[in-house]
């Protein structure tokens, strides 16, 4: 009985020897279950202890640790290293990738990891590397190693990748830089982000402060659409945020447009508004746009038909790049005058004493040589006639009392025609062509300066010898006469501009 409770004693010292030994054969080394936290996109250092679990064998050395990490995690190149050296031995390294994972191997003949400057009681050798992951999660990295025995332990740490990364926002409508003719215009996004948006996405217009969100159409696309906007530029920000509450920088991404729905604006003039026959009238059209879309043409008559008597309307009409127009009008009236003979044949004579040329205001005729313009000045009828015409300047004529005047171009002459010392009428010389004078006649009621007026009346004494001169049987006594009589006209005519 001894002898069998001796032997059985013995089977059972051998077999807890055995399960000793297979133990430390299968776990010789071992790493920590460790947890890694780290930003999305950055390249992170990830530094590893591996452990012997049985001291003072040292034998018991690895050949080689991988590390195999999920497909998405990039190793950044030349930030390996390790602590673990043998002399006259050459420790290798690979990076390398399959369909499934990432997989970093330090490797090493026998008699592997373990320093032989290490005691038989030192049992770590260290790891490190950078990798970076851009997608955030929790993933699970794998660690295994083999020694020179072909044991193989194996482990796992977790790594959490945390979201900091903000939406990557793309403004698909309006387009940057671009004019739009709508009274409603569309906003939409199109978004790409790891957690998706379930915060959503707004948007502001002009750095406004109310801020208008936006419908989420997919996992992707959102809009908005704005159905009472005005004319005027814009610049639209957006801005989306996820669940870690990343939100885009919408300073880097503002969009410009502009809106505009209205033909441009006018700045429209014709004078006169009323003119004889073949009387010119100018016209003058500026066009503007406020939304700042610019005016893209204009076309109006700078001189209205006045062939035939009648109330005409005239337009000008403008177009601004997003082709809105407006046209705007003005209405003329073309008076009837009568035609008859004159001084050089047949000559044209336009009757414009229908009223009083102080109620007429102007008058703007074409004239040819000897062609003239009859008015009423104080119910009585006067004449304006171009006596000589050149290319360059006209001689002119106003009559009942004839007054000549040579004109160029552009200039003007004013006339006393009732002879009370104050001018009645203007006349300009506005242009020649095709054999005619155009000219404006002005009703004024200006005074004739004093050294003007006195000239004025020295031509007239002067008309008076001349018509004395030309008189028949004139004698020399009628000459004293005729001289005593102009020298108390004289002294009459200061004697009453003095009171």
């Amino acid at each position: 009985m001894e002898r069998d409770y001796k032997f059985i004693l013995l089977i059972g010292a051998l077999v807890f020897f055995i399960l000793i030994i297979g133990l430390v054969l299968a776990d010789v080394l071992s790493t920590p279950n460790a947890e890694f936290s780290f930003n999305s996109r950055d390249s992170n250092l990830y530094n590893f202890t591996i452990n012997r679990t049985i001291r003072g064998l040292v034998n018991l050395n690895y050949t080689y640790v991988n590390f195999t990490f999920p497909l998405g995690f990039t190793f950044t190149l030349d930030t390996n290293g390790t602590n673990s050296s043998v002399a006259n031995t050459t420790h290798t390294f690979s990076n390398m990738s399959n369909a499934t994972a990432i997989i970093l191997t330090f490797n090493r003949s026998y008699p592997g990891l373990s320093d032989p400057a290490l005691t038989a009681n030192e049992t770590k050798a260290y790891f490190w590397f950078n990798m970076s992951m851009y997608t955030p999660g929790n993933y699970t990295i794998a660690i295994n190693t083999l020694d020179h025995t072909n044991v193989t332990n194996r482990t796992t740490v977790q790594v959490s990748i945390n979201d900091t990364i903000a939406p990557n926002v793309t403004v698909t409508y309006p387009v940057n830089g671009t004019n739009y003719s709508l009274s409603q215009i569309y906003f939409n996004l199109t978004v790409a982000d790891y957690k998706r948006l379930n915060s959503g996405c707004w948007y502001t217009l002009n750095n406004g402060t109310n801020n208008v969100s936006m419908s989420n159409r997919s996992a992707t696309l959102f809009n908005a659409t704005n159905t009472s906007i005005r004319d005027t530029k814009y610049v639209a920000q957006f801005w989306c945020n996820d669940t870690a509450n990343n939100i885009n920088n919408s300073n880097s991404m503002k969009t410009y447009f502009t809106i505009d729905t209205t033909g441009p604006t006018h700045a429209y003039t014709c004078a006169p508004t009323e003119v004889g026959r073949d009387g010119i009238i100018t016209c003058s059209c500026t066009a503007s746009d406020g939304a700042g879309v610019g005016v893209n043409r204009t076309t109006y008559t700078v001189n209205p038909v006045t062939t035939t008597p009648g109330t005409y309307t005239t337009s000008c009409t403008s177009y601004d790049h997003l082709q809105n127009s407006r046209t705007t009008t003005k209405t003329y009236t073309v008076l009837s005058g009568g035609t008859g003979g004159g001084s050089g044949g047949g000559s044209q004579t336009l009757v414009e004493t229908y009223k009083e040329f102080s109620e007429i205001k102007k008058i703007t005729r074409g004239l040819a040589k000897y062609g003239k313009v009859k008015v009423k000045i104080n119910d009585k009828e006067h004449a304006v006639t171009v006596k000589e015409l050149t290319t360059t300047s006209a001689t002119i004529e106003v009559a009942s009392t004839p007054q000549t005047a040579t004109l160029n171009i552009g200039e003007e002459k004013k006339f006393d025609i009732t002879e009370d010392g104050y001018y009645d009428m203007k006349v300009t010389l506005d242009s020649i062509a095709v054999g005619k004078a155009y000219v404006t006649l002005d009703s004024i009621k200006e005074k004739v300066p004093e050294s003007e007026e006195a000239k004025t009346v020295g031509e007239k004494i002067g008309q008076g010898f001349e018509e004395l001169k030309e008189s028949k049987g004139l004698n020399s006594w009628i000459w004293i006469i005729a001289i005593v009589v102009v020298v108390l006209i004289i002294i009459g005519y200061f004697i009453k501009r003095k009171k």
